[in-house]
C-alpha cells in the first residue's frame, strides 16, 4: 500500500504507527459513509476482500497489536502484475454500496510461455525516523520552569545549586539529565527482502510461482532491562501460486493461490504510551536505571520511559492468510462468453501478551561511603502473566457473468450480466452475535456502445443485497450513466 502513494491520482495514503508491519491507511473518495469508513473495496484477482485483516473487536490492552490493519498489505508487491483503481460512479456501480469509498483491484502475475524463467532478488534497507523533536537539557528546562513560575507571581521552583549540578553532571542519579528520546530511540534501523519466482509454460499451460521473505527491524533501542525480548521486529513469509490451463481453444482454466505467515514482536506497552511517556517525562524527573540494576520512578509517578519499554513486558504475535480462486471462461459464439469462478479464503491471527509490573525506586541521597540510598517506591510482581488474544474468519465467494462485445463497421457493443455472493464468519467467536455471518449477493450489469471511438456511452447499475439490513429494505438498486467525447 505504501508503493501506491504518490503514483495514483486522487489516492492519499497516511501512514498510521509508523511500526514494523504497519500499513498505511488508503482513502479514495474521503469520507463519505455515516458511519466514518474511508477504506476502499480491495479486489485481489477478482475477488472482493471483506477486510479480514482487521479484527472488529479491539479492546484497549490490544491497542498495541492494532499495527497491521489492511487486508492487502500482506501481499508481496514483486508478485502483483497491475493495479487499477476506480474512483467515479460509473466504474463503481457494479460492484454496488461496497464501493462507496471506491475501488482498487490488484491482478497477480500469470506467467508466460516459454521455457522457465528465474528472478532472484536482494534488497537491504535502513530506515531512519523522518523527524525526532529535539528537546531542552536539564538545566535549560529548569531555569525556564522558574521563569514561569516567577513572572505569574510564584517562587522558583528550583535552586541554583541544583541547576548548576544539574548543568555540570555532578551526579547523575541524584541530579538526572535525560534525554528521555535518545534514551528510547537509536538512529536507524535495518529492513531487508528476499524475491525468488520462476515462470514458463507451453500453449496448454502456463504458470508462475513466487516466494518471498521480508524482515524488518523497529527503532527502539535494546534497553536490556530484561531477559526477555521485547523489542519491535516483524517478519513476514510470502507464496504466490498461479497456474492457466487451455485444455480447448475456446477454455481456459485459472488457479490462484496466495498466501503468508508473518510473525511480529512488540512491547507491552502501547507504543502511544511509550512516545507520550518519553514526550512528556521531564529530563530532570527520574534516572533511568540505577548501577544495580534498579529502575527509578517516584511513588505514585507513571514509569519513565525506558521502563515502560523494556520492563513491562512483549506481545508476540502470529498472522496467516490465505486467498485461492478457481474462474473457469468458456468462449462461446462471436464475442459471447461465460465465466464462473469459486473464491475461498481464511485468516487467522493470534496474539501471545507476557506482561508485568516491575519494582521502581527513587534515590534518597548517599550515605558516608557515598552508596546511594533507595526508597522503593512501587512493587511489582516477580512473573510474566499470560494472556491470549484470537481472531479469524473465512470466506467463501462465487461468480458467475456473461459477456459479450462485437464490432459492427463504426460502432462497438459490450455488455455484461454478473452475479455474485460472499458469505463471511467468524471463526473464532465467543458469543452467538459474533458467530453470526456476513452475507453479500448482488446482480451487476454494464452496458457500453461507442460510435468511431470517438462518441462513447455506458450505463452500470449494481442490485445489492446484505444482511445487515431489515428483510424488506435488504436490497438496494444503485444505476449510473456516463457520456464521453
Amino acid at each position: 500500500d505504501e508503493m501506491l502513494s504518490g503514483s495514483i491520482a486522487g489516492l492519499v495514503s497516511t501512514p498510521t504507527t509508523g511500526g514494523p508491519g504497519a500499513a498505511s491507511k488508503i482513502k479514495i473518495r474521503s469520507t463519505v459513509t455515516l458511519n466514518g469508513n474511508t477504506d476502499p473495496l480491495w479486489v485481489l484477482d477478482g475477488m472482493p476482500l471483506e477486510g479480514n485483516d482487521i479484527p472488529k473487536d479491539w479492546s484497549s490492552k490490544e491497542s498495541v497489536d492494532n499495527l497491521y490493519n489492511m487486508s492487502i498489505a500482506g501481499l508481496n508487491p514483486w508478485d502483483i502484475e497491475d493495479i487499477t483503481v476506480l474512483k467515479d460512479a460509473a466504474a463503481t456501480a457494479i460492484y454496488g454500496a461496497r464501493a462507496a469509498n471506491g475501488v482498487i483491484i490488484i491482478n497477480t502475475k500469470s506467467g508466460s510461455k516459454g521455457r522457465p524463467k528465474f528472478t532472484v532478488r536482494y534488497t537491504e534497507g535502513i530506515t531512519t525516523p523522518t523527524k525526532i523533536t529535539d528537546f531542552v537539557d536539564g538545566a535549560t528546562y529548569m531555569e525556564m520552569s522558574n521563569e514561569a513560575s516567577m513572572t505569574r507571581g510564584g517562587g522558583a521552583l528550583y535552586s541554583r545549586e541544583v541547576i548548576e549540578k544539574t548543568r555540570m553532571h555532578a551526579d547523575p542519579y541524584l541530579y538526572p539529565n535525560v534525554d528521555w528520546m535518545d534514551e528510547i530511540l537509536r538512529d536507524y534501523s535495518h529492513n531487508r527482502s528476499a524475491n525468488v519466482n520462476v515462470s514458463g509454460g507451453s500453449d496448454k499451460a502456463v504458470y508462475y510461482i513466487g516466494l518471498a521473505y521480508y524482515d524488518e527491524d523497529g527503532m527502539y533501542k535494546d534497553t536490556k532491562l530484561s531477559d526477555y525480548n521485547s523489542n519491535t521486529y516483524y517478519r513476514r513469509y510470502n507464496v504466490t501460486t498461479n497456474l492457466t490451463l487451455n485444455p480447448f481453444r475456446t477454455t481456459e482454466i485459472k488457479l490462484g493461490i496466495q498466501g503468508y505467515l508473518a510473525n511480529a514482536n512488540y512491547p507491552a506497552s502501547a507504543q502511544s504510551t511509550i512516545f507520550e511517556s518519553a514526550y512528556f517525562t521531564q529530563p530532570t524527573y527520574i534516572a533511568p536505571l540505577y548501577p544495580d540494576g534498579k529502575l527509578g520512578a517516584f511513588s505514585g509517578g507513571e514509569l519513565n520511559p525506558g521502563a515502560e519499554l523494556g520492563a513491562t513486558g512483549y506481545a508476540n504475535q502470529w498472522r496467516s492468510q490465505v486467498y485461492s480462486n478457481l474462474r473457469i471462461t468458456q468462449q462461446l459464439y462471436k464475442g459471447l462468453s461465460i465465466t464462473s469462478m469459486f473464491s475461498f479464503d481464511t485468516y487467522n491471527y493470534t496474539s501471545n501478551r507476557f506482561t508485568k509490573t516491575p519494582n521502581t525506586y527513587h534515590a534518597t541521597g548517599r550515605d558516608a561511603n557515598g552508596n546511594l540510598l533507595y526508597e522503593q517506591t512501587r512493587q511489582g510482581t516477580e512473573n510474566l502473566a499470560y494472556s491470549l488474544s484470537a481472531k479469524g474468519n473465512r470466506a467463501i465467494y462465487l461468480e458467475a457473468a456473461v459477456n459479450y462485445r462485437n464490432t459492427f463497421g463504426r460502432h462497438t457493443v459490450s455488455g455484461m450480466m454478473l452475479f455474485n455472493q460472499s458469505d463471511e464468519i467468524n471463526t473464532k467467536a465467543t458469543n452467538v452475535e459474533e458467530a453470526l455471518p456476513y452475507r453479500f449477493r448482488g446482480l451487476a450489469g454494464r452496458f457500453t456502445y461507442s460510435f468511431d471511438d470517438r462518441y462513447f456511452g455506458e450505463f452500470n447499475f449494481g442490485y445489492n443485497g446484505s444482511e445487515n439490513f431489515a428483510p424488506k429494505n435488504r436490497y438496494g438498486f444503485c444505476p449510473s450513466v456516463g457520456l464521453g467525447w
